[in-house]
Order: structure tokens, then C-alpha cells, then sequence
């Protein structure tokens, strides 16, 4: 993938990673138990999807693009 392609798609995916993530706490703070326990393990599924399955492989060929909180990670945790 192109750098700049790179760039574009990471801006955009981050930015709804964090704003999916973001709607866990309207869950949790909106609905019931049974309700948040089943978004929590649907967006978890989402959340892990997008990160390993997507973002990772732009990551692989523009290492630089990692967010800094990406990089604390140990490598067998990003990589699954």
C-alpha cells in the first residue's frame, strides 16, 4: 500500500476505533446488564477485528504509522 494511502486509511480506522470504543461507556452507563455484557463481546469482536485484521497489516508495511499507544504493546499481544 502507497504511503499515502496509508496514512489516510489509518487517520479514518483509528478514528473510528477510538469513537466505537468510545460508545462502551454509553452502554454501560444506558443500559442493562444483559445489554452491555452483549455489545461489550460484539464491539470486542469489532474493536479486535479492526485492529489486528486491518490496521496491523498497515502497520507491518508503515511502522512508523503505530500510535504510540499501539507500540507499548508486546508484540504476541498485537500480533494475536
Amino acid at each position: 500500500m502507497e504511503k499515502s494511502a496509508a496514512i489516510k486509511l489509518n487517520a479514518v480506522l483509528l478514528e473510528c476505533y477510538f469513537k466505537l470504543h468510545e460508545s462502551i461507556d454509553t452502554v454501560r452507563d444506558n443500559c442493562s446488564d444483559g445489554e452491555r455484557k452483549a455489545y461489550c463481546r460484539a464491539m470486542g469482536k469489532v474493536l479486535g477485528y479492526l485492529l489486528l485484521d486491518i490496521l496491523e497489516p498497515i502497520y507491518s508495511d508503515h511502522p512508523d504509522l503505530r500510535p504510540d499507544l499501539l507500540r507499548q504493546l508486546p508484540d504476541d499481544e498485537v500480533q494475536g
